[in-house]
């Protein structure tokens, strides 16, 4: 195992055992990638450098605050206030789909 593995690996066990890893979000869901792996790569690495860089693109961001509204809707039993977050959700949803159709066209 190269260096760099071992690093990481050990890196992850620590986390695990100080708890570190515990109550994250969507903890147990899985990832929805599909969005991103259909983008051409050229697009994808793009994002990747803009990650790095902290400057993330409108999609992630959409995401990111999908995965917020979700987490909230978890905790909410009045139905307006529930109706409300499923509806920016579904937006939010059309959003990042329309961005990602228009970056699979331009590309």
């Amino acid at each position: 195992m190269p260096a760099f593995e071992r690093i990481a690996e050990l890196r992850i066990r620590e986390a695990i055992e100080e708890g570190k890893l515990e109550n994250l979000p969507n903890a147990g869901r899985a990832l929805d990638l599909e969005w991103y792996f259909a983008l051409p790569g050229h697009v994808r690495l793009g994002y990747g450098l803009l990650k790095s860089s902290d400057c993330a693109p409108i999609e992630v961001e959409l995401m990111k605050e999908i995965a917020e509204m979700e987490e909230t809707l978890v905790g909410k039993t009045d139905l307006e206030e529930r109706q409300t977050l499923l509806r920016r959700i579904r937006d939010h949803r059309i959003r990042v789909s329309l961005l990602a159709e228009r970056r699979r066209r331009s590309s």
